[in-house]
This record gives C-alpha cells, structure tokens and sequence, in this order.
C-alpha cells in the first residue's frame, strides 16, 4: 500500500469516526462508501482482503442509503460492491447487485449512468460465461448512451468493445466476425485523442480475432494474418510503451504471434523480445514466462537454418532485409527499450548490437549509404534526441565492441561507423560525435 494511500485511508477512518451513525446517519453514510472505495483501490492483499474490507464498508452505506429515499446513491453503493465481488472471483454475486443497481438508475437516473450499469452487469455475466445474457445486457446499455456527450461516446465505445469480447468467447466463426463489426463500431464511435485506451484495445480485440480466424480458414489464411498484424501495429500505435506500459507488451507479443502465423519468424523474434523487455517478471511473471518461452523457441528453429547467430544478430539481419523507413522506425524503437534498462545491462545489449551490426553482411561493402551504415546512422541520430547521457553511454559501448575487433573486421566496423557519422549527422553534432569517439579510441578509417 502507498504511503498516499495509507494517508487517504487514516483520514477517512478519522472523519467517520467523528461523523456518529445515529447522529448524521447520511454524512457517515458517504463517508463509509468513500472508505470503501479507497479500499478497493489499494492493490489487494492475501485472499483480497482489502476488497472484503470495501465490502464490509458498502454493506452499512447501503443499508443506511435506503432505495425508496436515496435510490441513486443506493445504486452507486450496489455497483461499487459489485465491482469488488467481481473483483473476488464471485461474478454471480457481482450480476445480481449490477441488475439490482441498473434497474434503479433506470427508474431514476438513466443515460449514460445506467448505460454503464448494464454495461457492468454484462461484464460479471461474461464472467459467469453466460454469453446470451451478457449480449443482452450490452445491448441494453447501448440503447442508454447519451453519444452526444463524451462520457456516452467512452461508454458507448467500451460497451461495443464489450459485445465485441462476448462474441468472440464462443470461437464460433460467424462470431468472430460479429466481434470485429463490434471492434470496427467502437472504434468509429471515439477518437484516439478522447479516449487512447478504448481505442488500442479495441484495435487490440480486432488483432486477435483475426489470428483466430485465420487459424480457422486455410483459404483465407494469409488474409486474417495480414489483417491481425495491421490490427496490432495500430494498437501499439496508439498503447504507447510509456503511457501504457503493460498492454504495449501485451500487443507486442500478440504481434509477434501474428508474424510466427505469417511465416516470418525475424519479426515475431523481435517482437517477443520486445514484449520480454515490457514485461517485469517481479509482477508480471506468467506474461514474462509465455514471451520467454515463445522467444526461445522462435530461436531455435531460426538456429537450424541460421546456426551461431544471437538474437542481435537476428535483429540486424531484420534491420538490413526491410525498407529504410521500417528501418529507422526499428532501430530506433529497439535503442530508445535498451537505453531504458540498467546501464550496465544497457551498456551490455548495446555492446551486442554494435557488434553484430560489425558482423552482418550485406553485400555493399562499397556504398556509403548501406544498410549497415543506415542502421548506425539511425542509432547516432536518435541519441541525439535523448536528452541525459544516453549519448555518452552509448558511444562508450559500441567503441568497446569495437575495441574487441582486429583485422577486417576492425576495419569494416570503422568504416561503417565513419560513413554512419557522416550520412546521419549535421556540422556541430559530427564535431561532437567525432570528438567523442576520438577519445574512446577511435580512429578515422
């Protein structure tokens, strides 16, 4: 538990203690409920004691919040306990106070209130795998949405993304299609700059209904791949690693399943490794694993075709073989992942990348502008934007890469790395680089 939340905590158990039931039955009523909610916000502890504390907390603001006097403030008490029976694994509990919450707010509150009071009860009944009747209850809050409001846009959005997930749980393959009508109507009903969440994961939802359909349709195969990997490259698009940590990874890796489906197996290499590297295997273990597992055996099939190549390797031989745009796009999202580990492991990885750009061969040993060059290049420019000393790291780990290399080789990594300084850097910035380098070793080919 935060300190912050400990904070919010202690001062509500205070104020309820100073606010008596007998006397301000309706004070002590919202406290209690406010209480239970910062509870239930605190990450649970063994058995989901802090949402069994939220409970206890929703049990005496609902029976002081009588339904024929307070019937709104009643209901928000239901959804909330709801939530936590939800929560705690119960969802048959959790569907029956959702219905008794949304036929209050019907009566009284309707719109988008009771819009996502459906959408709720259409959760747990999902949870309780009853599909029919979740389809009702989504339907049900669609028909509750003010769409005119952004909060009604959100709901209305969540609720189809909703239906979309209820559809696609039969693995039926006329559902599946039904899903993505849903995913394709939540997307057009908000935009990304209102609400980045619902699209991702919707865009998300789409990807891996498609890879379900294209493991149902051998005719039509190739189609559904393609289509899953554009679903999830929009979705990471708009999941953004740094506002939105956990479902990147979680679309990465997906994206890495769609590639493996396709047939390409750099791709899915690099994309798993990338979901590896989003994953905290401290509390995200299971993710962790799945992804380690998938990488490892993307891995061996790629050594019997391509034996004593490390994953860098694997890396640059993708980097070489796409477009320079791709290119760029690649480098650059693999350095800024790397530079975002501890430095000594960030000094290490970007050590191996230097030297398996030094290893790689591309057969254009004689132009200035070859992919290997292009990839340093890269890697050089997009220093430049990071601000701190991710610069000074860098350098210093890719000239000791260098600094193991004698021969051709030595040279061959020299000059890419001049040509590099040259082709992706202005005046100033080449000063800088070379002045830099010069002192790390480094001698002009």
């Amino acid at each position: 538990m935060t300190d912050l939340r400990v904070d919010a905590i202690a001062s509500l158990e205070r104020q309820l203690a100073a606010t008596p039931r007998e006397v301000r039955p309706h004070e002590h009523a919202v406290l209690v409920y406010r209480l239970g909610l910062a509870y239930s916000e605190t990450p649970s502890g063994e058995a989901g004691e802090h949402l069994r504390r939220a409970l206890a907390c929703y049990d005496v603001a609902a029976e002081i919040l009588d339904p024929s006097h307070s019937p709104v403030e009643h209901a928000r008490v239901l959804l909330a306990a709801g939530a936590a029976r939800r929560g705690l694994g119960a969802p048959s509990a959790a569907a029956d106070l959702f219905g008794q919450a949304a036929r209050l707010l019907d009566v009284r509150q309707g719109g988008n209130e009771a819009g996502a009071a459906h959408n709720d009860l259409g959760l747990a009944r999902l949870d309780g795998r009853d599909v029919p009747g979740a389809v009702e209850a989504f339907d049900a809050a669609l028909d509750r949405f003010d769409v005119t409001s952004e909060d009604g846009r959100r709901g209305t959005a969540a609720t189809l993304h909703n239906r979309g997930l209820a559809h696609a749980s039969t693995g039926r393959v006329d559902d599946l299609r039904a899903a993505l009508r849903d995913y394709a109507a939540a997307l057009d009903a908000v935009s990304a700059e209102e609400a980045p969440l619902h699209v991702g994961l919707a865009q998300h939802s789409a990807g891996v209904a498609a890879l379900a359909l294209a493991e149902r349709s051998s005719s039509e195969r190739e189609a559904w791949c393609q289509s899953a990997i554009e679903a999830f490259t929009s979705a990471l698009d708009v999941l953004a690693r740094r506002t939105f940590p956990f479902h990147h990874a979680v679309t990465s890796y997906d994206l890495g399943l769609a590639w493996l489906a396709a047939g390409d197996a750099l791709r899915a290499l690099v994309r798993f490794e990338d979901a590896l590297l989003g994953f905290d295997p401290r509390t995200q273990r299971p993710q962790w694993q799945q992804a380690y597992a998938s990488l490892s055996k993307v891995e061996a099939d790629l050594a019997t075709g391509a034996p004593g190549l490390a994953r860098a390797d694997h890396f640059v031989r993708l980097a070489v073989e796409v477009s320079p745009a791709e290119r760029q796009t690649l480098v650059a999202a693999r350095l800024h992942r790397l530079l975002e580990l501890p430095e000594a492991t960030a000094r290490s990885r970007i050590s191996e990348l230097a030297l398996a750009v030094a290893r790689c061969d591309t057969g254009e040993e004689d132009a200035p502008d070859h992919a290997a060059a292009s990839i340093i290049g890269t890697v050089l420019s997009s220093l430049m934007e990071i601000p701190g000393g991710a610069l000074e790291l860098a350098l210093e780990a890719w000239m000791a890469a260098h600094a193991t290399l004698d021969g051709d080789l030595l040279a061959r990594a020299n000059g890419r790395l001049e040509h590099a300084v040259g082709d992706a850097l202005g005046g100033p910035q080449r000063v800088l680089v070379r002045d830099r380098l010069t002192s790390l070793g480094y001698e002009r080919p």
